[in-house]
């Protein structure tokens, strides 16, 4: 062989070498650098996320230090304080072992002084709990302890923000250099682009451009044409090639057989150019196979990265296994997974089923009570193991195209590398173990091995935080209740009616409830017993010494005492008080004083209204009683003379009526006190009740009764004996302290939405101190012993509870020594005409509602009323007939149903109105229904109601006709015809039949 050929086909083989050499220690170079740059970052990450867990332990700690001192605090249990000493040397530990990992940090110096200044308070706190002395610790609590705990807590929080956000920089880090990743696929392929250009042009240039212009030159030489080619390339094969051709062209003709051999040498030449052109795209096939390595690699790339941020940052187990595993499944392309772990370490019967996905059903916790084969296996050696097996029927999947699958087991391991479980990868449809990175898969899962210990660690803590939390809440509902017992005991100390002084030996008040402001509203806490005592001193009525009492109290050791005494309030009023003294001995009041102070003013009124009462009956009963038994005697036992005998009857009977009014007076305040009095409410003018009574009075013990009322009607819904009460009580008031006087007038007055009713006298007059009790029972303004003004007190009593009960006012004013003016304020009532109206008179509210909405469906305008008397009023003023009137028989007041229909039917204007009348009662015998008036017993229905009322509104009411009440229609058209009245027309009714006459009938004078 020629050497120049050699050389030629060397140089060649050199370049494609050397490029290729070269692009593999670019890619190696790349790859390289990376890889060392994802580990240097995952390196970080553990370094810093340890950090985490550290300050974690140590917040940790130090809240359960603080905590379960505070417990202390609290509850003075012992075990509260050793387990806060525990939690704090805990924490010292842990932060000394932590400042020596980072010397040269000085973000822990803050920390460390302030937990060092926090945790010097434990003993002073400890001493002041064993000295009892609540105040200091609060004090010290509020002013330096609380802001430590809350400085060292801010410490901890921002030395953990400082770790994630350096973990957040690397992660950051990580998804940039992943970034830079995409590019160097390109860049490998621009690389390989031209590196074959380069070598393409060389080629081109050196052995194709040189073989085509020789072609060219052999084709011409074949067609008869001497071509020379000059001598201008090297002296390689292709020179030689250009020699040859140049001499075969000098001897073509000479040596026709040497240019046969050389046309043979130069198809040789052309075969090894196909084959060095087969080399070629040999080489550009294995470049686009690197190329799919590369971007095969940065997928993988990809999915371990997305695997290693789904490590951390769950605070639930279920969604960091969620997340984790499946990413680990996905990084190694495997089909499905389980996991497997044991609660004791070394001990395969107590594994169980952690998770699983991909599998045919889920069997999430479940317990495998015996562990055999390559799960044993995996545990005992902590190598892989894989094995190869037969599908099962619910594994060969929907088209059942799968028959065997790969089961991959890898061991986990945890920190001291004691095996936790394992993990199984299950691959379908191979038979071949296909792990493209052994050596990756196992370093995935031993970082999920880490990973799932710290989240246990998590877990664990997140399951002692939420303890600590609802402890915490326990606490503080204790602390509630108490807070509300306290504010419970407080209030119901306070509403009682006693007042309540609790003082020591020395006499310091340390209690007082609100009661004891009535006794002295400048008493307070802290204040001592012999303020209250002297000024006890100052305002009691007697002057009594109570401060000398109260003072040998405390210095003597009695246990009770009592006495009672009147004091003077700052409106002028007088209280009755009752005070006493009960020592107090044990539950930390040894030897305290409690001081009770019990207003029995009522009682002391109780007391002075019996004697009053006392008085009365002995004098107003007692008076008529001697004046009635006198005459009574006189007549028994002497001969009196007729005229005689006739006067001393008249005052017997005057006196006996004097005496039953007094008992009425009685028993009508009794009554109307507790309530049971009843009123007839009815509508009246009040003008002639008023008249009336005056009327009576007018020239009686001398005396002119003035009147002044309005014109017109003055309407008021009221009982009408009961005013005339009320105005009998104040006439008689007002003649009885008028003495020497000859006029009471009397003035009925407009209030605009109340009728006035005023007495006046110009007598006596009320003094000022004797208004606010006018209205009190047995009060009189005389009530001297000489009983210059007679009566019993009761009058005005009456007076105020009737008018009270009638919804209306009572009262007065008055002048000294120029007379008084009593004032009786009445609601107006409004008069409701019955015009074009249909009336409903009935007392039962509801059936009254029930009539008026049936025939308010029907569009009638309803008017209710509840009595006769407003019945008969109403219908006294109307300008128009009502269309119908429905009327109960029994009603309120003394008027009744019966009575409103006879006034109606009497009244030639009204007569011809319809009437159904509603009642419990039979139809009386001397009753005949008439065509305009029905009678219907209770109960009846809304249907049959509204059937006859609409019937009578409808019907003529001139039309004649004739209603009777039965429903035998034989037995009426027989008597019909018996009477010559045949051709009557009958309409039957549930209730009764109704006849019409024809037309002819109607001029029948029968």
């Amino acid at each position: 062989m020629n050497p120049a050929r050699g050389g030629l086909a060397r140089r060649v083989a050199l370049w494609t070498i050397a490029l290729f050499l070269i692009f593999g220690i670019i890619i190696f170079m790349v790859e390289w650098f990376f890889k060392q740059q994802t580990a240097d970052i995952t390196n970080d990450i553990n370094i810093h996320l340890d950090q985490q867990n550290q300050i974690q332990d140590m917040d940790e700690d130090y809240r359960t230090a603080v905590s379960d001192f505070r417990a202390y605090l609290a509850y003075d249990r012992n075990e509260f304080l050793l387990e806060a000493e525990t939690s704090r040397d805990a924490f010292t530990e842990r932060l000394n072992t932590f400042k020596q990992a980072q010397a040269e940090d000085s973000r822990l110096d803050e920390l460390s002084s302030k937990s060092t200044e926090y945790f010097s308070y434990f003993p002073v706190m400890q001493t002041l709990k064993q000295q009892n002395n609540q105040a200091e610790i609060n004090r010290i609590s509020q002013t330096i302890t609380t802001s430590l705990v809350q400085s060292v807590n801010s410490e901890l929080d921002r030395l953990m923000q400082i770790e994630r956000q350096e973990v957040n920089d690397l992660i950051a880090k990580s998804r940039h250099l992943n970034s830079l990743i995409l590019f160097v696929p390109l860049v490998l392929i621009f690389l390989g682009l031209g590196t074959a250009i380069i070598l393409i042009r060389y080629l081109r240039k050196s052995i194709i451009h040189p073989i085509a212009q020789m072609e060219q030159v052999v084709e011409r030489i074949s067609h008869g044409e001497y071509i020379h080619l000059e001598d201008t390339f090297s002296k390689d094969e292709i020179g030689g090639l250009v020699g040859g051709i140049n001499h075969m062209s000098d001897q073509l003709k000479e040596r026709h057989q040497e240019l046969e051999e050389s046309l043979r040498q130069m198809g040789e030449q052309h075969d090894e150019l196909e084959a060095q052109n087969e080399e070629i795209l040999m080489q550009q096939q294995e470049q686009e196979t690197i190329l799919e390595r590369l971007t095969e690699r940065e997928t993988q790339l990809q999915l371990i990265n997305s695997y290693q941020e789904k490590l951390t940052g769950f605070a639930q187990m279920n969604d960091f296994l969620e997340s984790s595993l499946r990413a680990l499944m996905q990084a190694t392309r495997h089909d499905a997974l389980m996991l497997v772990v044991q609660d004791e370490i070394g001990n395969p019967a107590s594994s169980r089923m952690v998770y699983s996905i991909g599998w045919p059903r889920t069997i999430h916790g479940e317990a495998i009570e015996h562990l055999f084969g390559p799960a044993l296996q995996v545990l005992e050696e902590k190598l892989p193991v894989v094995r190869s097996r037969s599908l099962s029927m619910e594994e060969k999947g929907v088209h059942h195209g799968y028959e065997r699958a790969d089961d991959h087991y890898y061991p986990i391991f945890n920190e001291e590398m004691n095996v936790l479980g394992f993990v199984l990868f299950t691959t379908y449809g191979s038979l071949m173990v296909h792990i493209k990175d052994k050596l990756m898969t196992e370093g995935l899962i031993g970082q999920f091995g880490l990973a799932y210990q710290a989240q246990l660690a998590s877990e664990e803590r997140r399951k002692q935080s939420v303890r600590l939390e609802e402890l915490n809440l326990e606490l503080e509902l204790e602390k509630r209740m108490l807070k509300q017992q306290r504010d419970t005991i407080q209030q119901i100390i306070d509403s009682l009616h006693e007042g309540l002084v609790l003082c020591d030996p020395e006499g310091t008040i340390s209690f007082c409830n609100q009661q004891v402001s009535r006794v002295n509203p400048e008493l307070s806490t802290g204040a001592n017993i012999t303020s209250l005592a002297q000024y006890l001193d100052q305002h009691t009525v007697e002057h009594t010494m109570l401060s000398e009492q109260i003072q040998q109290l405390l210095t003597n050791e009695t246990k009770e005492w009592k006495t009672q005494f009147s004091l003077q309030g700052r409106d002028g009023s007088i209280y009755y008080m009752e005070m006493y003294m009960n020592m107090i001995k044990g539950m930390n009041l040894e030897n305290y004083h409690l001081f009770v102070f019990r207003d029995r003013t009522e009682e002391e009124q109780a007391d002075q209204l019996k004697n009053e009462f006392v008085s009365i009956v002995s004098h107003e009963l007692r008076t008529p009683l001697a004046s009635i038994l006198g005459f009574v005697e006189i007549l028994l036992h002497r001969e009196v003379k007729p005229e005689k005998a006739k006067k001393y009857m008249e005052t017997i009977h005057r006196e006996a009526n004097r005496l039953s009014n007094l008992i009425s007076d009685f028993l009508d305040l009794q009554r109307m006190e507790s309530g049971k009095q009843n009123y007839t409410l009815v509508p009246f003018d009040m003008n002639p009740i008023i008249q009336n009574v005056a009327k009576q009075w007018d020239n009686k013990q001398g005396y002119t009764i003035g009147i002044d009322v309005p014109e017109g009607v003055c309407l008021v819904r009221a009982d009408s004996d009961r005013i005339t009460q009320i105005m009998h009580n104040l006439i008689s008031n007002a003649i009885k302290y008028s003495p020497g006087q000859e006029r009471v007038d009397i003035r009925l007055m407009d209030g605009d939405t109340h009728w006035i009713a005023a007495v006046q006298d110009y007598g006596l007059g009320i003094p000022e101190e004797s208004k606010p009790h006018m209205f009190g029972k047995f009060y009189r303004v005389d009530n001297s012993d000489r009983r210059q003004i007679g009566g019993t007190g009761l009058g005005l009593a009456i007076v105020k509870e009737i008018v009270e009960d009638l919804g209306g006012e009572v009262y007065f004013d008055s002048i000294l020594g120029k007379g008084s003016t009593f004032y009786v304020k009445l609601p107006k009532f409004h008069l409701r005409t019955l015009d074009n109206k249909i009336v409903v008179i009935e007392d039962d509210e509801n059936l009254a509602r029930l009539i008026g909405a049936t025939f308010e469906e029907q569009h009638y305008e309803i008017l209710r009323m509840d009595t006769a008397e407003e019945a008969l009023l109403a219908l006294e003023y109307s300008e128009q007939p009502p269309l119908l009137c429905l009327v109960d028989v029994q009603l309120h007041g003394p008027q009744n149903g019966w009575d409103f229909i006879q006034v109606l039917k009497n009244n030639k204007a009204y007569r011809h109105v319809p009437v159904i009348i509603s009642s419990a009662l039979d139809q009386p015998d001397n009753y005949a229904e008439t065509p305009n008036e029905r009678y219907l017993q209770k109960p009846f229905s809304v249907e049959r109601l509204l059937e006859l009322g609409m019937h009578l509104v409808q019907s003529e009411t001139k039309s004649a006709g004739l209603v009777i009440a039965m429903q035998n229609e034989d037995t009426v058209k027989t008597t019909l015809q018996k009477n010559g009245l045949g051709e009557a027309e009958l309409q039957v009714n549930e209730d009764f039949i109704q006849v019409d006459w024809i037309k002819e009938d109607l001029h029948n004078p029968e």
